[in-house]
């Protein structure tokens, strides 16, 4: 009987996930940017890059890469923060269509605090490998907490007593998700 849990294990020993697959990413990466971009030039006589040079310079790019361990650790790190992420995205999407909502025509807003989302999460992804924690003197305490939850209530409050009306037919963000989830 096949044993999957060794024979990841035996992998990992083997370097194939610090070494082989971060080689693999970059070179991949780097030469098919080198490959679409053409950076290095074209052949005489037709527009095809210039394959030798960039298979060597992605070549050397991605060792030099992968000899540095600290950076093939963050890549790593990286990596599966960011496939977490999307699975969860991905799963909520599933879940949401499973139910009947739609996606047409969310422009604006929603796609604001999407792409915000999404520059957290990569932020997220990052910090571990970085160590981008919060200094001491940014780290929010449980007052601070207090403030921030009163100065956000305060600017909701304004803004819902100095918002334009709506003209008539126009939807709010509310109303095009709950619209959504009933599948008109």
């Amino acid at each position: 009987m096949v044993d999957f849990q060794s024979i990841f294990f035996e992998l990992e020993d083997l370097g194939v996930y610090d070494y082989v697959l971060p080689f693999l990413l970059v070179f991949t990466i780097l030469f098919a940017v080198l490959e679409k971009t053409k950076l290095l030039g074209t052949e005489s006589g037709n527009q095809e890059p210039r394959r030798n040079l960039n298979v060597v310079l992605a070549l050397v790019i991605s060792l030099i890469v992968v000899v540095r361990t600290d950076i093939t650790s963050i890549m790593n790190n990286y990596l599966s923060k960011m496939a977490l992420f999307i699975i969860v995205v991905l799963i909520f999407i599933l879940t949401t269509g499973l139910f009947g909502a739609s996606t047409e025509g969310y422009t604006g807003t929603v796609f604001f605090i999407a792409m915000i989302l999404s520059v957290l999460a990569v932020i997220w992804a990052l910090s571990g490998g970085l160590n981008l924690g919060l200094p001491d003197w940014l780290t929010p305490t449980e007052q601070d907490r207090s403030w921030i939850l009163l100065i956000a209530i305060m600017f909701l409050v304004i803004w819902f007593i100095t918002k334009k009306p709506r003209v008539s037919g126009q939807q709010s963000v509310i109303e095009k998700i709950i619209e959504g989830f009933k599948g008109k």
